[in-house]
Formats: structure tokens, C-alpha cells, sequence
């Protein structure tokens, strides 16, 4: 079975997660100041992890209050890690695999 995510809305979602509370970038720097952390390359880091399958290390980048909207079973919103975590479950049972096409 073949899943597909529209990856740009959450990949987006995901980024912005990352960068609440960091310092900002610099408009098209290419690689941050120190101290500074790139939720795109972040969000990256979660999604290889996902696509090689390490549920563990897909949901280590989420806080315990985390919020994940707009997938199949989280349309509304899953609250918290449990949640998150069943429902990225099935992305790896599914073998989801998620290209980033543009950040």
C-alpha cells in the first residue's frame, strides 16, 4: 500500500514547530550563526528518521505537548506524544517514505 502526504502544509507545520522559540535566521542565510538552531534541517532530521523507519528517534523531536494536525487519523488534531505516536505508527507500518520537494 502506497501513502502519500502532502507534505507541504505539514513540513511547513513541522518547521514551524521547531522554530517557536528559537532565534531567527537571517533571510536566505545559508547555514545559521551559532547558538542558532535550522528547523528546516531539523524537520529533515525527523523525517529521515521516519523514513528509515525509527519510530523512537521520529518522536524524540516532539515535546510532550506537542499538537500534529492534517493527517488521516489526526484530521482534527492528535494532543500529546501518545497520540502522535500511534498514529506515526502507521506511518511506519505503512513504510511511508516522504520526499521534500521544497522548503
Amino acid at each position: 500500500m502506497t501513502r502519500v502526504l502532502a507534505i507541504g502544509a505539514t513540513f511547513l507545520a513541522v518547521a514551524a514547530v521547531f522554530g517557536a522559540g528559537l532565534p531567527a535566521t537571517t533571510a536566505g542565510a545559508q547555514t545559521p550563526t551559532p547558538g542558532q538552531v535550522d528547523p528546516v534541517a531539523l524537520a529533515q532530521q525527523q523525517l529521515d528518521a521516519l523514513n528509515a523507519g525509527d519510530l523512537d528517534a521520529a518522536m524524540a523531536f516532539f515535546t510532550d505537548d506537542a499538537v500534529w494536525q492534517g493527517s488521516s487519523g489526526c484530521l482534527a488534531s492528535c494532543v500529546g506524544t501518545a497520540a502522535i505516536r500511534a498514529e506515526w505508527a502507521t506511518f511506519v507500518a505503512d513504510h511511508l517514505r516522504v520526499t521534500v520537494i521544497s522548503s
